[in-house]
């Protein structure tokens, strides 16, 4: 979701390998300062959000997480008291991907590698948080009103300063792709977890549905892979037109499986497969569809991927998820484990949409 804040990120030790004489308690007195200094009144027009990495509480891997937040972040704060190892690895990271405001604050100047020396750095005492906020409210101002305000001045770089145009070929979005071997291996996962299924005859699809194009594409893949391992199940489109499933097409596709069911035992199962699920409104359509349809069919969703925890055990709760069947069941651990991702496209470039 767009935020209209202008984002400030600060790297700074955790305090808890003597960085700080007061160690951890210093720390967050520290940041809690920088903090309530920044946001209490807007800058140069600008409303500001302060950030921490242990403020955010979304899960998965730190490293990625600090990395999205250093290439994200309009304005950085690197503090470098205690020479924290971390702490200079992010700021070269933030030299390198951000051309942004990057503001460098110290309580000791003396053990500054020589490298960034001649950088501005502004020392301050912790018996004196005031004059610190000052003076980043006075730098700030000053990046913002570089450019009239409707950004943060250019660079602060020594990167982008020594090599001015310079571009780094790794945008956001390409840290928040997921890789084409991921993808790969998330299909190749729901087929052996399939073949698993029927080779032992546990849960037998009558039908495979691929909801919308992204839905297609997976159920394709599957069907084909499915059919090598000696699996064979027809693959069928579901089209949506205008959010509903109750076209025409899908009606009659549904009529032909319905007739050609009823010299089959039941229960008639049927999977929805689809490339990734946001909120689960979009598979209950499809369901109902088909349930109105086909009364005695028994159907499940099945999503390659999803971004949000909520969703996907809603989802397991009400029995919608294939993992919640009587005769596939997986517990919750496990269903996050196969299904839940931070990655905001897919190879393709696809958005991979969250509630």
């Amino acid at each position: 979701m767009p935020n209209s804040r202008t984002q400030c990120y600060v790297i700074m030790p955790a305090g808890n390998k003597e960085e700080f004489r007061g160690g951890e308690t210093e720390s967050d007195y520290v940041y809690r300062h920088i903090k309530r200094g920044l946001e209490s009144k807007p800058i140069a027009g600008r409303k500001i959000s302060v950030t921490l990495e242990t403020d955010k509480k979304e899960a998965g891997k730190i490293t990625k997480s600090i990395l999205e937040s250093l290439i994200a972040a309009d304005i950085c704060i690197a503090d470098l008291t205690g020479h924290n190892a971390n702490v200079l690895i992010e700021l070269g990271m933030r030299y390198c991907f951000k051309p942004g405001l990057t503001v460098l604050i110290a309580q000791d100047t003396s053990r500054i590698p020589s490298d960034i020396r001649s950088e501005r750095i502004i020392q301050y005492s912790i018996f004196d948080p005031d004059t610190l906020i000052g003076d980043l409210r006075g730098i700030i101002k000053h990046g913002l009103n570089r450019d009239n305000g409707s950004q943060v001045r250019k660079s602060t770089s020594i990167v982008h300063d020594l090599i001015p145009g310079c571009q780094f070929t790794h945008s956001l979005d390409t840290v928040r792709t997921m890789p084409t071997h991921e993808f790969l291996t998330r299909v190749d996962q729901i087929v052996e977890e399939l073949h698993n299924l029927l080779k032992d005859k546990s849960y037998v699809p009558s039908a495979l549905f691929g909801l919308s194009k992204g839905g297609w594409s997976i159920v394709d893949s599957v069907a084909a892979k499915l059919e090598r391992r000696g699996h064979r199940v027809l693959p069928r489109p579901l089209t949506e037109a205008d959010g509903n499933f109750d076209s025409p097409e899908n009606i009659g596709i549904l009529n032909t499986l319905h007739n050609q069911f009823g010299r089959r035992p039941k229960p008639y199962n049927i999977l929805l497969l689809d490339d990734h699920v946001a909120t689960g409104k979009t598979a209950k359509r499809a369901i109902k569809v088909i349930k109105d349809t086909i009364p005695e069919a028994d159907v499940q969703f099945l999503p390659l991927v999803c971004r949000n925890r909520k969703v996907l055990f809603k989802l397991f709760d009400e029995k919608i998820l294939l993992w919640a069947h009587r005769a596939a069941r997986r517990t919750k651990q496990q269903v996050q484990y196969m299904h839940l991702v931070e990655w905001h496209y897919f190879p393709d470039h696809k958005f991979i949409r969250q509630e």
